[in-house]
């Protein structure tokens, strides 16, 4: 079986010094080395041709100045390997004298054994990569789930996927297996992803982001979506809603003065406020109201106008398991984000936790960052009568009439408030 080394890089200088040794390491066991390169600079992509010049079995491939994305990217460097074995490397890996046979005969043992070398510290420490598996596994899986943040467990959420569909994971702790020499510092990554964020709070974002991936793939394995980027099309959030964005959208509304109406209005005891932003509608409600938020861009928490630990990371296109039981759910400005495809499971996570439901929703031809599906009320009247929710125009009027001089009359135009009708 041919092995298929593949790795991505963006303008770090790792591998022009471990791909020789590799290169070397690897000769005449039928080995290939895939590199995508994502945006290095000219002197660093000039130092990995170099390393790489007159070996056939050395592949580069340059996709321009990408965004680093750790699932989208590796899936480029995957899809350049013609091998039986798909081999997953760092940059800075330097594989062990016998890795190669190691890796060939576990996987001709068992096709369906996926090898997870240990670098350092346990599986479930986020610290992994380096993993080998035979190219239908890999197929299977569908790769790296392209929908998660850009960085953070997508190693670990493949491998939980593969044992889901009952793969055999092997871990090899030799470290003669693999040897790593780490010479990229693990926050460079980090403000690549972030480039506006301070140094000091680039780590703490890097724990959000994993712990937002993590719980997406617990969510996918829960409800049996083992195989990733299946489905209807969809676009990335974190492509579009970048910190930029979020900064922007903080001067287009008055948000604290649309959360002192709606609190004085209905007076909840409880708040849930999905596709929260940087959660200024829930960091405005009065101390004394439970308070959460739900936003699908981990972004959001570089501006959070609240503490953290309130909003939670969730991509509203996906079913979850509910927060919780809230007296009013709010969605402001968020329905017209969601594609059509999906915006039946967006209404059903709304409408699972609580009884009346705020939402705004843009009307047809009103601009906007990624304004996929304006929509007449109607629309959004069905979705929600499905789930014995209706309208509540009367409500509805009244509190219009409270912000008759809000700044932002499209915002209240586009109000439509539902209630849970008892059945009869």
């Amino acid at each position: 079986m041919k092995v298929s080394c593949y790795t991505w890089v963006k303008d770090w200088p790792d591998i022009a010094y471990t791909l020789p040794i590799n290169i070397h390491s690897t000769s005449g066991k039928n080995v290939e080395f895939c590199i995508a390169d994502c945006g290095s600079t000219p002197e660093n992509l000039d130092a990995l041709y170099l390393a790489a010049r007159g070996v056939m079995r050395v592949t580069v491939k340059e996709f321009g100045n990408l965004p680093v994305h750790m699932s989208v990217n590796k899936n480029l460097a995957a899809k350049m390997c013609k091998g039986d074995i798909l081999l997953n490397l760092d940059g800075d890996n330097v594989l062990g004298p016998w890795t190669i046979e190691y890796v060939r005969s576990k996987i001709e043992e068992d096709r369906r054994a996926v090898i997870r070398f240990l670098s350092k510290g346990t599986l479930q420490s986020g610290i992994t990569g380096r993993i080998a598996m035979h190219r239908k596994v890999f197929e299977d899986l569908g790769g790296y789930d392209e929908q998660f943040a850009p960085r953070g467990s997508d190693d670990l959420d493949l491998l939980e996927r593969a044992k889901a569909i009952g793969c055999r994971i092997v871990t090899a702790e030799n470290p003669w297996v693999v040897g790593l020499t780490i010479t990229t510092p693990r926050h460079q990554s980090l403000q690549y992803i972030c480039p506006h964020g301070k140094r000091d709070d680039i780590e703490p974002w890097g724990n959000c982001l994993d712990a937002a991936n993590r719980h997406r793939s617990e969510e996918n394995i829960r409800q049996g979506r083992l195989k990733a980027n299946q489905g209807p099309p969809m676009y990335r959030l974190d492509d579009y809603y970048d910190i930029k964005y979020y900064r922007q959208a903080a001067r287009w509304a008055d948000i604290a003065q649309l959360a002192n109406v709606i609190y004085n209005f209905f007076q909840p005891k409880s708040l849930i406020d999905m596709g929260c932003g940087d959660a200024r509608l829930i960091a405005n409600m009065p101390e004394h109201v439970v308070v959460q938020g739900v936003e699908g861009s981990a972004y959001a928490l570089q501006v959070c106008e609240t503490d953290a630990h309130l909003v939670a990371i969730r991509d509203l296109r996906y079913v979850f398991e509910p927060l919780g039981k809230f007296d009013l759910v709010t969605s402001i400005e968020v329905a017209e984000h969601i594609e059509p495809d999906y915006a039946p499971i967006y209404v059903q996570n709304l409408v699972q936790h609580g009884d009346r439901v705020l939402v705004s929703a843009a009307m047809p031809n009103q601009a906007g960052t990624q304004h996929v599906n304006c929509r007449h009320k109607r629309y959004w009247i069905e979705l929600f009568a499905k789930h014995g929710f209706q309208r509540q125009e009367e409500t509805e009027r009244e509190l219009k009439e409270l912000l008759e001089d809000f700044n932002q009359p499209k915002l209240v135009r586009n109000l439509i408030l539902f209630e849970k009708q008892e059945q009869s």
